[in-house]
C-alpha cells in the first residue's frame, strides 16, 4: 500500500482531473459536468450467459485452456472457469464467449488463431 502522502496526492489529482481541469475532448468541460449515474442497478452476481439450446458448451480450465480434439488449446487466462461455445465448421472450430468469436482452432494444422474482426451478420447460428 502507498503512504498517506501518496493517497493525498492521488486524491488531489483525482479532484483536479474530474472537477477543475477542463478537457478538450469534452468540449472544455470537466468530467463532473457530464457525468450522470447509470439508470441500471449494479448486479454483483449477474446470471450466467445462456448459450442457444443444443449448443456445444465447454468450460475453460484454471490455466485458461480448453480441452478439445485431444489437445489443450490456450484461450486466455481472463476466461479461467468461464463457459465457451464451440462451433465446428469442417476442420475448424470456432470458439465463442457469449456472442463474441474469440478464437478459431484449425485441427488440421494444429494452429490457434486470434479473430481480428467479427461481423455478427456473418454468423447465422447466433441470435443477437
Amino acid at each position: 500500500m502507498g503512504s498517506p502522502d501518496t493517497q493525498a496526492w492521488l486524491d488531489a489529482y483525482r479532484w483536479e482531473h474530474n472537477y477543475v481541469r477542463p478537457h478538450e475532448a469534452l468540449g472544455m468541460r470537466t468530467p463532473s459536468e457530464l457525468w450522470v449515474p447509470s439508470p441500471r442497478r449494479y448486479d454483483p452476481n449477474p446470471p450466467c450467459w445462456e448459450y442457444p439450446e443444443g449448443a456445444r458448451v465447454l468450460k475453460v480450465d484454471s490455466w485458461g485452456k480448453l480441452h478439445w480434439g485431444g489437445r489443450h488449446w490456450k484461450l486466455s487466462s481472463a476466461l479461467c472457469g468461464e463457459r465457451v461455445q464451440i462451433v465446428e465448421i469442417g476442420n475448424r472450430v470456432q470458439v465463442y464467449y457469449c456472442t463474441t468469436l474469440i478464437r478459431e482452432l484449425d485441427l488440421g494444422t494444429q494452429r490457434s488463431m486470434i479473430v481480428e474482426r467479427w461481423v455478427p451478420d456473418q454468423v447465422p447460428h447466433l441470435k443477437l
